[in-house]
This record gives structure tokens, sequence and C-alpha cells, in this order.
């Protein structure tokens, strides 16, 4: 069970209802020391919490009794990201993203450390397999396009080879249908070749208002089908550019008015995907 992010526009309006005191005082208390962030119910022993502007919630806070062996001792829970609490070093726990402490102060404590807004690093780490997924869908296919016409002509790839001469000489089938089979087949392969050859080289662009103005965060990410996790080393911080409208590279100016289009989660072969909430992969 990995970390389960939550976007901020998933966050169900809706839904409300009566908490525990604890995450009463411990909301109240992080609302007078953490400047600029809000909460909304998650449920009686939970408040999600986040800052507006931001695609991703910062985490969740608590009260109640959370460890896997469920004692009974309450404790101020942080959920984040940022924490890898090594009692549950396997990741497949909720608890390994938690930090629990049985006073408040600690509480609040460990939220000022732990509650961070997403980064570049994470939104890349955190969205990638989802682009790199349709990248390989779109790849299977063109070759699965590809392996059925030739199922349905040829017995043998000899034979393919010099129905494909044929048609390369301009030769003028007896059959005008069979010989437009044959160069829709011969098309097909040579865009199998072209989709084979691809690497999904990548910008990730996160678009938000800043003091009246437009910005543009951008990281390249380079032989992204090839890549499950990302590293710190792959996100050094002189490789994340901010851009404004007129310092925006015109290539990527381009692409991502094309993606900006797209409804979310939308993915265009060479142009790019469409994230959500401000969120973009560009292919470049």
């Amino acid at each position: 069970m990995s970390y389960k992010a939550k976007r901020v526009s998933d966050i169900d309006d809706n839904l409300t209802g009566e908490q525990n005191d604890g995450v009463k005082n411990f909301t109240h208390r992080l609302s007078k020391q953490m400047r600029g962030i809000d909460f909304h119910y998650r449920n009686e022993n939970s408040s999600w919490v986040f800052m507006e502007g931001q695609p991703y919630c910062m985490g969740w806070v608590a009260f109640g009794d959370f460890r896997d062996s469920g004692k009974g001792i309450e404790n101020y829970v942080v959920y984040s990201h940022t924490i890898r609490n090594m009692k549950y070093s396997s990741g497949h726990s909720d608890q390994h993203y938690m930090v629990m402490s049985l006073h408040l102060k600690d509480g609040v404590k460990n939220a000022k450390r732990y509650l961070k807004n997403f980064t570049m690093f994470d939104i890349a780490n955190e969205t990638l397999g989802l682009v790199r997924r349709k990248f390989n869908s779109a790849r299977q296919e063109v070759r699965r396009d590809a392996d059925e016409i030739k199922g349905k002509l040829f017995t043998s790839n000899a034979m393919y080879r010099e129905m494909e001469h044929l048609s390369n000489t301009g030769y003028a089938f007896l059959d005008p249908a069979f010989g437009q089979q044959v160069k829709d087949y011969v098309t097909s392969q040579q865009e199998k070749k072209v989709s084979d050859a691809k690497n999904l080289h990548l910008h990730l662009i996160k678009v938000y208002e800043k003091l009246g103005e437009q910005h543009f965060d951008v990281v390249r990410i380079n032989d992204a089908d090839d890549r499950f996790i990302l590293s710190h080393k792959d996100f050094p911080i002189e490789s994340i550019k901010t851009y404004v409208d007129e310092t925006l590279p015109g290539e990527l100016a381009g692409k991502l008015s094309v993606v900006n289009i797209l409804t979310q989660d939308q993915y265009v072969e060479d142009v790019g995907y469409a994230l959500g909430d401000g969120m973009y992969y560009v292919a470049t």
C-alpha cells in the first residue's frame, strides 16, 4: 500500500460531520500556527489539510488510535507524503506515512515539520505512471493493428517481403482491393517501426497564479517510458524552471495550448497529457 495522495479538487464539499474534540483542538491550534492552511472534514477522527491553489492536499491530521496493534491509546496523528515511519518499514501500510504523539504540542510540532505542499518532484512521482501507461497503450495499439492486418494477408514473413517489394515498385495488382490492403499493411509496418523507436521525453508543467500573473513551473523528464521511480538526483534545483507568459519557450507554449483544451486524463501522442488541476505533461 503506497501513499494515498488526495487532490484538493477531489474533496467532497458535501461531506461534513461531527468530529471528536481532539481533532478540533488539533486543527484549531494548527490554524493559528501555520499560515495559509485550510481543513476539511475527512471523518470523525481526521481532517484533510491543504492550501488553496495547490493541486494536492498536504496530508491529514487526526486524533485517535491509529496503531496497527489497536491498543486503544489515542494519539495526535499526522499523515503526509514526506513521512517515512521506519517502524513500519515495508511501506505497505498507512502507518508508514504517519507520525504519532501523545501530546498536542508534539502533534503541532510534527504537523509543522511534515505537512508540505507537493513539489514538482512529488507531482512527477505521483503521476508519471499515468502518462507512461497511456504512451505504452498507444504503442501497443499500433502493434496490434499491424499484426492484425498481417494475420489476415500473409502466411509468412517471406510472403510479406515479396508483397512489400511489389507495392514499393508501383506494381499494379490484378485485384486493386488486395493491392490496397498490401499498401495499408506496409504503412502499418512503417508506423510500427516509428512507434517502437520512440522514447517518451516530457516536460512536466504546473500552471498557477501568483501576484495576479500566470506562472509556469517546468521540469524536463527524459526517457519517462523507462522510469518507474524518480530520485532527487533527477530533480536538482537548477533543473526546475519558472516562467511567465512572456518567457515560456515557444515549443512548450504551443503544445501546452493544445494540451490545455484536453479533458482530464486525456492523452494525445506526441503532444501530451492533461493531468487536470493545472498540471500537464508536454511531449518533446
